[in-house]
């Protein structure tokens, strides 16, 4: 046994393959191959040729759909429970890929030939009640399946104590708002003034609770974690890193297991109470004085539309959220780039948010032509200035492939010039 100050658990988000059991058993007597995503040996002999169902609509799904249609699959369905990924791309290389939107696996049937799907939401309800939803469409003949259902990290190495620590809280604990507590100043303050948080306001909890900042063990801070849950997880990881740092090194003094707590139960309450539009989905006082005085607040705003209005702010700072904990983190890391603060977003972080609309708007502005001449998103380019992905961290312009991507192999290694 060896003892150390302190021990950084990296052993990955994605450490093993997650497939859920319930999906393992809807397929238990599929006629053809079945693999998880990551077991990608025998890909080409598995799609070559076949019929290939992607269970899932993430990044996985659309990579082994583009690399299927490289290596000459029949034809390729893609099952998504809810739109994501595979749903942004409006046309797939040669027509070659169809997207199954809301609906999930159910059943097998035909000695293993027929596969059923069900609506996604009407599955959940009918579950919950323990009965079978019914098959909303079948797919036949399908030659392999390929569950694109994710990874769960690999904490195997760990006590169950510190598992536990690690593992998400779902759905998290519900939490009183405190006595005395006020709003911190906000576009509508002026208008409302300060308004008394209804009695029966819950808000969310910490989606760790066994963590501080996601990455230190509350119990036992010794134990720290390289995880961080954010759609772009290397950009994520790296600001982790710095953070850690700073702690291991002495920069940043570890709180108490008493402060920590706290710290993180107030950013939980700052999530659903500091925002205007997140407020009035929890506090029934504030959704009322925002309801009432809607004209003063916004006269160019008509009272008919004002429901609407609420929704696509509330939309909007809902989709900053990511990048406010990680402009937060990055402050706290004395992370070389800055986006800002939690509450102050900043030009860089505005030029995130660009890039990262860009990625979806290379795949929904695909087109026919496109699609009849075997382009990807990766593909994708207009010559517009606005249009093109530039790095936040140096300006640089992304440089385009100088070939179609199907047409680059394991052998394409010419270096490209800016």
């Amino acid at each position: 046994t060896e003892r150390y100050d302190r021990c950084v658990w990296a052993a990955g988000m994605n450490g093993r393959p997650a497939i859920p059991p319930a999906l393992r058993d809807v397929f238990r007597d599929f006629a053809g191959t079945v693999r998880h995503s990551s077991d990608a040996k025998r890909f080409d002999e598995d799609v070559r040729g076949k019929r290939v169902l992607l269970v899932g609509g993430s990044y996985s799904a659309e990579d082994l759909a583009l690399a299927a249609i490289k290596c000459d699959a029949a034809r390729i369905f893609v099952s998504a429970r809810r739109a994501n990924v595979v749903t942004w791309t409006a046309a797939w290389p040669y027509g070659k890929v169809e997207v199954l939107q809301d609906v999930v696996p159910v059943r097998v049937t035909e000695g293993g030939r027929c596969i059923g799907f069900a609506d996604t939401e009407e599955r959940e309800e009918r579950e919950d009640r323990g009965e079978d939803p019914p098959v909303q469409t079948e797919l036949r003949d399908i030659d392999t399946v390929l569950f694109c259902t994710g990874y769960a990290p690999g904490l195997d190495m760990l006590s169950e104590e510190l598992r536990r620590a690690a593992t998400v809280c779902a759905p998290p604990e519900e939490l009183p708002v405190p006595p005395g507590w006020k709003m911190p100043p906000n576009a509508l303050s002026e208008g409302l003034g300060e308004i008394e948080p209804d009695g029966e306001t819950r808000v969310a909890g910490p989606l760790h609770p066994g963590l501080y900042r996601g990455a230190i063990s509350i119990q036992n801070p010794h134990m720290m974690f390289m995880k961080f849950e954010f759609e772009n997880p290397l950009f994520g990881i790296d600001v982790n890193a710095h953070l850690l740092v700073r702690y291991i090194v002495g920069s940043e003094i570890i709180p108490s297991a008493e402060e920590m707590v706290e710290r993180e139960q107030d950013a939980a309450l700052s999530l659903s109470m500091d925002n205007p539009w997140t407020r009035c989905m929890v506090d029934g006082n504030y959704f009322a004085a925002v309801d009432e005085n809607w004209q003063k607040l916004f006269p160019d705003i008509p009272e008919e539309e004002k429901y609407e209005a609420m929704d696509l702010f509330q939309s909007d700072y809902e989709q900053s959220l990511e990048i406010r904990v990680l402009a937060q983190r990055m402050q706290e890391a004395d992370y070389p780039l800055s986006f800002g603060s939690f509450q102050d977003l900043n030009e860089t972080a505005a030029a995130y948010r660009k890039f990262d609309a860009l990625t979806h708007n290379h795949r929904a502005r695909l087109t026919d032509a496109d699609m009849d001449n075997g382009r990807t998103f990766r593909d994708y380019r207009t010559g517009d200035e606005e249009d093109k992905l530039r790095s936040v961290f140096t300006g640089a312009l992304a440089v385009p492939l100088e070939k179609r991507w199907l047409d680059v192999d394991a052998n394409y290694s010419t270096i490209i010039e800016p």
